[in-house]
């Protein structure tokens, strides 16, 4: 059977000035134990009054998208990647839209400022000289380099506040971004919602979303998470010789690694 797509609202609201992508890696393991590594492409929209932290394929969307282009989107909606507006819906807020299982999640705070400790350590990282600095963020230990050459306070996911572009971030051995290009160009910050979203305190969402991605269940076998009252529309795409389903618009990961949460708190 197929249904519609769900109804979404895409409105262009900065556009940036330089854009930054990242080599994302997270130390984790399989379903049975398995030392293994999840990676994707983070993409980080500098504008005048938004930073847009997004995975790669969801922010740079070629204008006709081909079929091709769409499955690997669909593919990268497995991995989790939460969108970050930092500055949005004004310059004192922070809105994250995150997708959990097959629902999408609305969550808007305040935006805080991050006490970076300032070390005296540099590092040439991507050809730019960079220093130390290290917070307690989100509930984990995060260890940045940042270089001065590049004007901005931004970086990648909810890491933002140092006196320069984030170049590299790690955190508790699990998490790792990585530079991997920069360059000026102009690319509309594009915030999506649907009248399906669930607002929700981000406190609250993070307790349940850690709770659900880490229950076994989810490891072994997330579709029976999946609940009949959780489904509002169902698309069957046509992949190939296969048939792909979409839940409520998401592409499920039928075999996940082991959820290991940027943020604890």
């Amino acid at each position: 059977m197929t249904f519609s797509a769900m109804a979404q609202t895409n409105d262009s609201i900065d556009a940036s000035n330089i854009v930054v992508t990242y080599d994302y890696t997270c130390h984790t393991a399989d379903k049975n134990g398995t030392k293994v590594d999840d990676h994707y492409r983070l993409a980080v929209l500098v504008g005048n009054k938004t930073t847009w932290s997004t995975g790669y394929l969801n922010a740079m969307k070629p204008e006709k998208q081909t079929r091709k282009d769409l499955l690997e989107e669909l593919d990268e909606q497995k991995l989790n990647i939460p969108s970050v507006y930092v500055g949005y819906p004004s310059a004192d807020k922070v809105t994250i839209r995150e997708t959990v299982l097959i629902t999408d999640y609305l969550t808007k705070e305040d935006k805080t400022t991050i006490n970076w400790q300032i070390d005296d350590d540099t590092l040439t990282i991507s050809g730019y000289l960079c220093q130390k600095a290290t917070a307690k963020v989100r509930g984990r230990e995060w260890t940045v380099w940042y270089t001065e050459e590049v004007p901005t306070t931004a970086g990648p996911w909810c890491l933002y506040g140092c006196p320069g572009l984030i170049v590299k971030a790690e955190a508790d051995g699990i998490h790792c971004f990585e530079l991997h290009s920069l360059e000026q160009k102009a690319v509309p910050i594009v915030f999506s919602s649907s009248p399906k979203d669930l607002n929700m305190n981000r406190s609250k969402f993070v307790k349940y979303r850690n709770k659900t991605l880490t229950d076994p269940t989810y490891l072994n076998s997330p579709m029976s998470l999946i609940h009949e009252n959780m489904l509002q529309e169902v698309t069957i795409f046509q992949d190939g010789d296969e048939k792909r389903p979409l839940f409520n618009g998401h592409s499920v990961n039928m075999a996940p690694n082991a959820f290991q949460p940027l943020d604890l708190e």
